[in-house]
């Protein structure tokens, strides 16, 4: 998959990439900072995918700027980020805190 396809996908490419650019400075600086390598990002960026792992990391450095559960295309549905979705209203009520 090397095109975005759903709006999840263009809304990660097009406005959360470029902003989480500002904040890391750089997709090398990024990558470091996610104990990822640059390649992973790139394509991360080219693809408007962000693992859930990584999301909920980036949810740590921006102080909750970018939610996980937001910038992760996982489908509620299914289940699978049960978890992400605990740890994300976990983290939620530390910051209003």
């Amino acid at each position: 998959m090397s095109k975005a396809t759903t709006p999840l996908q263009l809304h990660i490419k097009n406005v959360v990439f470029p902003q989480l650019e500002i904040h890391y400075k750089s997709i090398p600086a990024m990558a470091v900072a996610l104990g990822a390598f640059s390649a992973a990002v790139y394509k991360w960026r080219a693809e408007g995918v962000i693992p859930y792992a990584h999301a909920i990391s980036i949810e740590r450095h921006t102080e909750g700027r970018f939610r996980a559960i937001d910038i992760t295309p996982v489908n509620r549905e299914c289940g699978i980020n049960k978890d992400l979705e605990a740890e994300t209203r976990k983290r939620n009520k530390e910051f209003e805190a």
